[in-house]
């Protein structure tokens, strides 16, 4: 039984990963790249508990990040991107997996993970939003799997366990790729669009690109379809956000290909128009954050260096924010602004900051875990990931054990162990797979 039980996953882990082999989505651990953050959670109303997700899991703290615990990625859960919790009172976390094309959600921390369903059930959903205000509003943005197949909007009013009939169908050459709600007027909502052209150029042809912001002012029952190309040129953008309190400005991550930079797009008159504050030649935008306070803070990377701005005018102009690690996320609660950074190149996962962002405090590392979470311990998934973990030494082999309580250990430079070159693709998982089928036997072998 237990070779059966090895032979199986071995190969579950091979077909694994030569499906990540031609998914780009994200930075997947899974097959080889190196371990990196993605998202910050805090629950509202819950100030002692922080949550980081990564691409192996979840690393959370209840007790305001003096201890960290982890859960793994479930069946529900694999592969997943795009990590975010709701408003109180539910404080629902959700994750999105779009190598399967799932939106999933969990009422209890990450123990347990619901996929939603109703209208998407046979969706393979690319994008979505919780409501910051309203807990029970969840948008999503997908494709159905037969049929027409066109991209388009779906509204939850059950906090994202259900979805009713679509919103918004995308135009048979259009893509949609960002959806988000406006906090202070949750009738507006913006949706990101591209539609596609072909143009014969020597001889063959070429699909272009067009970008366009479709807004809402009455929860969805119309839209308006704003042309951005004449703005912003012939370029990809995403939304980063909507001012929390002017449902007209919203603000854009614009991704220009042919100059090779990316920029933050600023709008004050709902999509009409927009100025671009920011640039960066040859780097990339990663992360964003409205503070209450109204200070903006961007992040982002040139080459191998961590860039930030920040702006204390609305968006009319930004400065540097000097001294900035890698910022791969950034989240704000009670007056504390959680930076997430490069584990390896920075020497921290995640700090936090009561200046909002002049000083950044370190307040733990990837090896800082003690233990899995108690509610997934008995989840072979997640031991087994854990040993995975562990024999890439992001993590003490303890943490997979028999061990909750245990201190974490003491911190040794920049408090992490830096594992030796990975290659990406089916053969490197493999022999990961190999030192996980080796752990888990003597696992077994010392159970009763």
């Amino acid at each position: 039984m237990a070779a059966r039980r090895a032979i199986a996953l071995l190969v579950f882990l091979v077909s694994v990963a030569s499906v990540l082999s031609v998914v780009s989505v994200r930075t997947a651990w899974a097959d080889g790249a190196f371990p990196a953050s993605l998202q910050i959670l805090l629950p509202s109303d819950r100030a002692s508990e922080i949550g980081l997700a990564t691409n192996f899991g979840l690393i959370l703290s209840e007790d305001g990040g003096a201890t960290w615990q982890w859960t793994c990625e479930q069946p529900e859960t694999f592969g997943a991107t795009g990590y975010a919790v709701g408003p109180a009172p539910k404080d629902r976390f959700y994750a999105l997996s779009m190598t399967q094309g799932l939106l999933a959600f969990s009422d209890d921390t990450s123990c347990t993970w619901t996929v939603s369903g109703g209208a998407i059930a046979k969706v393979a959903v690319s994008d979505y939003f919780a409501d910051p205000i309203d807990a029970s509003r969840v948008l999503v943005l997908g494709t159905p799997v037969s049929g027409a197949s066109l991209a388009q909007v779906f509204a939850s009013n059950d906090s994202g366990a259900t979805f009713g009939p679509a919103l918004y169908t995308a135009p048979p050459t259009g893509a949609l790729r960002g959806v988000e709600i406006a906090s202070s007027d949750p009738l507006t909502m913006y949706v990101a669009l591209y539609t596609t052209t072909q143009l014969a150029v020597d001889g063959g042809i070429i699909n272009q690109s067009h970008p366009k912001l479709v807004r809402s002012t009455d929860g969805g029952t119309t839209f308006t379809t704003i042309d951005l190309e004449a703005t912003l040129g012939r370029v990809q953008f995403g939304i980063m956000a909507v001012d929390p309190t002017n449902a007209r400005t919203l603000y854009l991550r614009v991704m220009d290909a042919e100059q090779n930079q990316e920029s933050v797009a600023v709008s004050t008159d709902g999509g009409a128009t927009f100025t671009t504050p920011v640039t960066v030649p040859g780097g990339v935008l990663t992360a964003f954050a409205r503070l209450v306070s109204g200070t903006l803070l961007v992040g982002g990377t040139a080459g191998t260096t961590g860039l930030g701005f920040r702006s204390g005018d609305g968006g009319a102009s930004f400065q540097p924010w000097t001294g900035v690690p890698h910022i791969q996320a950034l989240a704000e609660r009670a007056g504390k602004l959680y930076v997430a950074a490069k584990n390896y190149t920075d020497g921290w996962a995640l700090g936090v900051s009561t200046d909002e962002g002049l000083t950044i405090t370190p307040i733990t590392t990837y090896d800082q875990v003690a233990a899995m979470k108690t509610c997934v311990q008995t989840l072979p998934v997640c031991m087994d990931s854990c040993e995975m973990v562990a024999s890439r030494q992001i993590w003490s082999p303890a943490v997979c054990g028999d061990n909750v309580g245990t201190p974490p250990p003491a911190k040794s430079g920049c408090g992490c162990a830096v594992p030796g070159p990975r290659r990406a693709g089916t053969m490197a998982l493999a022999l990961g797979a190999a030192a996980l089928l080796a752990a888990h036997a003597r696992r077994r072998s010392r159970r009763p």
